[in-house]
């Protein structure tokens, strides 16, 4: 009997020790001051439902066991499914919104501008037709012979219906020599078509008083600009200038185009023809404001042939 009540005895301070135990691992060191904690080991879970048991503890946070973990867990795994449900249900949304024929969409943009595309200038003119420039000054009428000079005749053909030289700054005027005009007021423009270089032809009219002519300063660099000659200038003969039409009405309104600003460098102060293409209008309305311009170059109905 005595023995028996000294095992108990020795039981219940095998108990009391055990409960002072502490986890030793990293960051779990004893706490100071306040009343003990209960020992983690000894907290109750439940067991399947029959009753409690104790556990061993995990150092360094709560036993994976305790109430606090299973709720910690069981809140985890709740939201990962709920997480899981809702892409369920937006995913098949999304893929309909977006693969839809009813999705909205995107607001299109200007056309582009065809005056940047000169490969796409293809059409062949008619054997002759008649062109009207009207300008700041007045009318004047252009009449095109194909046979003279077809690259050209196509070439002009072609800038004209799509409007290229309307608006056009007529930059470089000689009374005694030409009357010139092609470089747009756009810069892109500009530089699409210095690559747009024909081919020289040959000669077969004569640069006299009002025939029309595409520029070069080099062989086979014609592109857009061009000049009409005021004088006879039969020298330009034997530079491959080829003219491919001829002024019909009008002579008097290319001679009243102002003229005070001379030829450019390096013969004259006026436009600089580098600094015309690379700035276009800009630069004609900063420094040559008093330039007469092309308001508008149209077909002549009726005049084709």
């Amino acid at each position: 009997m005595e023995a028996g009540l000294q095992g108990l005895i020795q039981k219940k301070r095998a108990l009391s020790r055990r409960s002072r135990i502490r986890c030793s691992g990293p960051g779990s060191g004893p706490r100071t001051g306040g009343t003990p904690e209960r020992p983690r080991d000894l907290v109750p879970v439940p067991s399947g439902g029959e009753g409690l048991r104790s556990v061993a503890p995990t150092c360094g946070g709560e036993p994976r066991s305790t109430p606090w973990a299973i709720m910690r867990n069981r809140r985890k795994a709740y939201h990962v499914r709920a997480a899981l449900k809702g892409a369920s249900l937006v995913l098949p949304l999304l893929l309909v919104v977006g693969c839809g024929r009813d999705a909205p969409e995107e607001a299109a943009g200007p056309p582009p501008n065809p005056l940047l595309q000169p490969r796409s200038f293809t059409e062949t003119a008619p054997e002759s037709y008649q062109v009207r420039l009207m300008t700041t000054k007045g009318s004047i009428l252009i009449a095109v012979t194909r046979e003279w000079a077809p690259l050209a005749a196509d070439r002009f053909y072609n800038l004209v219906k799509a409007g290229y030289y309307d608006g056009m700054a007529i930059h470089r005027v000689l009374p005694n020599f030409v009357t010139e005009f092609g470089i747009h007021g756009d810069p892109w423009v500009n530089a699409a078509w210095r690559q747009a270089l024909m081919a020289d032809e040959p000669v077969r009219q004569s640069n006299t008083r009002g025939r029309v002519t595409f520029s070069k300063n080099t062989p086979n660099s014609r592109t857009v600009q061009l000049f009409i000659n005021m004088k006879d200038n039969r020298s330009l003969d034997g530079e491959g200038f080829s003219p491919f039409g001829e002024v019909l009405e009008g002579m008097e309104v290319a001679e009243s185009f102002y003229a005070e600003y001379g030829d450019g460098p390096p013969r004259g102060e006026g436009v600089y023809q580098a600094m015309a293409i690379a700035k276009g209008d800009e630069y004609f309305n900063e420094e040559f404001p008093l330039l007469d311009r092309i308001e508008s170059a149209e077909l002549v109905p009726g005049g084709e042939e």
